[in-house]
């Protein structure tokens, strides 16, 4: 196969790599490519709010912490911000025409962004915003991205990315469940996600902090059970959705599930993370689906060398990945093996 247009990469395996590891690489460096390109979107976007900003009065940039506040204690002269984010355009635009990721060239660029994306965070409050767009360009640093080939190094680095930009969702999930099982078991008075009001309290709140006019109370007083069993579903797939990282052909899946979360955010309770979006269809969009011939795919061993520990559901599985690709994606969801094991080993016990 001769390389991608794309790209310098070669999606044949190479030894001690699997077909899976070859398209998590090749899939891996498009998205890298499809971030850069956004980029160049943030950055002129930024630059626009940043003019924005500068017709607030000076006094309400308020820093909530030391960090903050030593980095950029009162909004810059448009002259350094601009030249801040030249530099960042200029680095970002070197690594897009190269096709690669330098290590101290994303370090430089890396910085510049976040230092851009302090106005954000700044006057008297922290937010998330921006925080999975500039989390995929610091992970970035230990990758180095458009190598001809993966090896076993390369991909676990991928693996390891892709767990930092879910983790921050996971951990996110975790936190949220004792908070609430606490407030119920203590009987709070605090209205939590699980409350009937729950959603209208949160749906008034945010529409309040950007003075959205509300007048959907119906749509939350209603359906309220709806909004108990999405936050219950919601949050159980957050907690394991760190598992993808290490599974190819759940990435799109949980890719597909953090856009709706947060598309549904931002339609019903005004939480804009409309970045965090684009940035999640740039990194977990199924490339190799699109730019890839089937013929390209090498096939899977669905047992090992002793045959130990393979479930019929695995060897099934393997099978029809090979002929549907992400369409059985979610057969390879965490726990789906480990039943599997447990109702074979029950159907022999019944035969014996």
């Amino acid at each position: 196969m001769t390389p991608s247009p794309l790209l310098h990469s070669n999606v044949k395996a190479g030894l001690g790599v699997t077909s899976k590891d070859s398209r998590s690489w090749f899939n891996f460096n498009c998205a890298v490519l499809a971030l850069r390109l956004l980029t160049c979107l943030w950055l002129y976007w930024c630059y626009q709010h940043y003019e924005l900003l500068l017709q607030r009065p000076p006094e309400t940039f308020i820093q909530v912490n030391a960090f903050l506040k030593a980095i950029m204690p009162v909004l810059p002269d448009p002259i350094v911000f601009g030249v801040i984010a030249g530099l960042a355009a200029l680095l970002n635009l070197l690594q897009l025409v190269k096709r690669r990721t330098y290590i101290l060239l994303q370090l430089a660029q890396s910085l510049c962004l976040l230092w851009l994306n302090v106005p954000q965070w700044s006057y008297g409050a922290i937010s998330h915003v921006n925080h999975t767009f500039l989390l995929a360009h610091l992970f970035l640093v230990f990758i180095p991205s458009g190598s001809s080939r993966p090896d076993k190094y390369l991909n676990k680095s991928v693996s390891l990315f892709y767990t930092g930009i879910l983790a921050t969702y996971t951990l996110a999930a975790f936190w949220k469940v004792p908070s609430v099982l606490y407030k119920i078991f203590t009987a709070s008075p605090d209205v939590h996600w699980l409350h009937p009001h729950g959603a209208l309290y949160n749906a008034i709140i945010s529409h309040r902090s950007i003075d959205a006019v509300f007048g959907m109370e119906k749509l939350y007083l209603s359906f309220p059970l709806f909004w108990q069993v999405s936050f219950v579903v919601m949050v159980s797939l957050q907690c394991i959705s760190i598992f993808a990282a290490f599974r190819l052909p759940l990435r799109p899946w949980f890719g597909l599930l953090l856009v709706l979360f947060h598309t549904v955010n931002i339609i019903a309770f005004k939480i804009y993370f409309a970045v965090a979006i684009f940035t999640i269809i740039c990194l977990f969009f199924p490339y190799d689906v699109l730019f890839l011939k089937k013929s390209d795919y090498q096939p899977e061993p669905t047992v090992n060398a002793s045959g130990n520990g393979i479930t019929n559901f695995k060897k099934r599985r393997e099978r029809l990945w090979q002929k549907y690709s992400y369409l059985v994606g979610l057969l390879y969801l965490p726990g789906l093996n480990t039943l599997a094991r447990l109702w074979e080993a029950i159907q022999r016990k019944r035969t014996h």
